[in-house]
């Protein structure tokens, strides 16, 4: 493979794991404020990831099921590092695209 030929497909790959990772974590909140802010990243079609600590686990968890127009990617479940501050909940998700409105190809 010529040299330019491989930088090349290089940098694609590059490009490819920075488009396929999410661009920021959403830390759940008691005043629900992680709610708009999903709304907000999840228009423009980027993948998102939450967490969430504690009795939030669950709101998130509701919150999740009840929009049909998100799919989640991955969930995990862990102990924060100090066993003190409980059971953490992270979620990885994105928005479903519509049948008429999105030509993306989502599931490759």
């Amino acid at each position: 493979m010529h040299r330019q030929t491989f930088n090349y497909v290089i940098s694609q790959v590059k490009l490819m794991k920075q488009n396929d990772e999410p661009k920021g974590l959403i830390m759940c909140d008691r005043a629900g404020k992680w709610k708009e802010e999903l709304k907000r990243r999840l228009q423009t079609r980027e993948k998102v990831a939450l967490t969430a600590l504690g009795q939030l686990r669950y709101d998130l968890l509701r919150h999740l099921k009840e929009r049909k127009d998100i799919e989640i990617i991955k969930l995990e479940t862990r102990y924060m590092k100090t066993r003190e501050k409980g059971l953490g909940l992270k979620a990885r998700v994105r928005k479903l695209p519509t049948e008429l409105g999105d030509k993306e190809p989502w599931h490759q």
